[in-house]
């Protein structure tokens, strides 16, 4: 590992030695570290699939609106010559940072999890969710130039608003295909990594093989195996009871000593009038979890109301 680039603001580390054809650049996303000696994203991905990386590392949630951004990038460029090709990868802040420099360094793919076209609310008005964040930068750095060779591969949950419309507005500057995870919510790879299929997934389209349509196969194939996605299909309200309720019962199965699981699946009873079923699977979450006094409390709250409604 090497130090390429570094500044007041980026550190850019170059991976290499595995021999991989492709060169993965990858952009931190919210809450990283920053320095030397931070990991970058995908970093242990990378190193375990023998794949040669440039991880770029930024020193807060800035949404990479630096002046040096174009010379880190210009040192990424560098280290990317002998290699077949470059392709890009990041979530969230790091997914907008991967979609916008596919395009200035003639990658042949970008991966972008979630990403945003921009959080300037005069370009993105829907996006609510770093208001405070877009309030203190100085978008100086915002634009996406398309690159014409390049493959965008974007993964998102289709049924997140916010997400969905930051995809449509990408896909308005530069042609898009997508990985869709529904109820995925804003970090969807949780859902691959929860059912052990991320490698599986991922791995093809950072290999800048044509992994598309496998990728899509295996994440319908693995949801249910994802306590992750199953406790979003939970949230979803717009569904069926009985299809929330069936979901959490199999998350439970996957997770039983998960009391927090139990906890939602408690909740969901009450809320249907299965009042003394409610009550078991309560006293299952505290048993779990007995030092817990919002699970307590919870429970005192499901047996006050059984009692009521049992005759007297």
């Amino acid at each position: 590992m090497r130090v390429i680039f570094e500044s007041d603001t980026l550190c850019v580390r170059l991976r290499d030695g595995h021999g991989s054809e492709q060169l993965v650049v990858t952009f931190a996303g919210l809450g990283a570290g920053f320095g030397a000696e931070a990991p970058g994203f995908a970093e242990g991905f990378c190193d375990r699939h023998g794949l040669d990386a440039v991880h770029v590392l930024c020193r807060g949630d800035d949404w990479y609106q630096y002046a040096d951004m174009p010379e880190a990038l210009d040192a990424v460029a560098d280290a990317g010559r002998g290699y077949g090709g470059l392709v890009t990868y990041g979530a969230s802040m790091g997914g907008y940072q991967a979609v916008k420099a596919a395009g200035r360094l003639g990658a042949r793919r970008c991966v972008a999890v979630s990403p945003q076209i921009s959080i300037d609310p005069a370009k993105a008005p829907w996006e609510t969710r770093w208001t405070e964040t877009a309030r203190r930068l100085d978008f100086i750095d915002d634009e996406i130039a398309s690159g014409p060779a390049t493959d965008y591969v974007l993964i998102l949950d289709p049924f997140d608003r916010t997400d969905r419309l930051h995809a449509r507005a990408i896909g308005g500057i530069a042609p898009t295909r997508e990985l869709p995870i529904p109820f995925g919510g804003h970090a969807p790879l949780e859902v691959l990594r929860d059912a052990g299929t991320l490698a599986a997934a991922i791995l093809p389209l950072l290999r800048d093989e044509d992994g598309l349509a496998e990728a899509r196969r295996r994440t319908r194939a693995a949801r249910w195996n994802s306590t992750t996605w199953l406790v979003n299909v939970s949230r979803a309200g717009r569904l069926p009871a009985a299809w929330r309720e069936t979901a959490l019962r199999r998350a439970v199965a996957l997770s039983p000593q998960d009391a927090w699981i139990r906890q939602r699946l408690a909740a969901l009873l009450s809320a249907e009038g299965r009042t003394h079923e409610a009550v078991a699977c309560a006293a299952d979450a505290v048993r779990l979890l007995p030092d817990e006094p919002r699970l307590e409390a919870f429970l005192a709250k499901l047996t006050a109301r059984s009692a009521r409604k049992s005759p007297g």
